[in-house]
């Protein structure tokens, strides 16, 4: 596919099944196919997304790539970077 849309897609699934369902959509990433993503979980978006776009109460917070949003709000972590960049929108 050119496209792959997943909306929360290891929500429910037990730790094998999620492995390789991430295993598949990096071998079509791989491939060449593009992946929109939406999840809560911090692991999910560090292994399977490059760029994202950070949405708080419909409004795009952040767009970049994981790096430069780590960047931005000074922590290495991820999940530490997305608690501060909520806090500061928050604000």
């Amino acid at each position: 596919p050119d496209l792959i849309v997943l909306d929360e897609p290891t929500a429910g699934l037990d730790p094998i099944a999620s492995t390789a369902l991430k295993d598949k959509v990096e071998a079509a990433t791989v491939a060449g196919a593009a992946g929109l993503l939406t999840s809560h979980i911090v692991s999910e978006l560090e292994a399977l997304a490059d760029d994202l776009v950070f949405l708080m109460e419909g409004q795009v917070c952040f767009a970049g790539t994981i790096a430069e949003l780590k960047a931005t709000a000074g922590y290495d972590r991820l999940d530490r970077a997305i608690a501060h960049l909520m806090t500061e929108q928050a604000r």
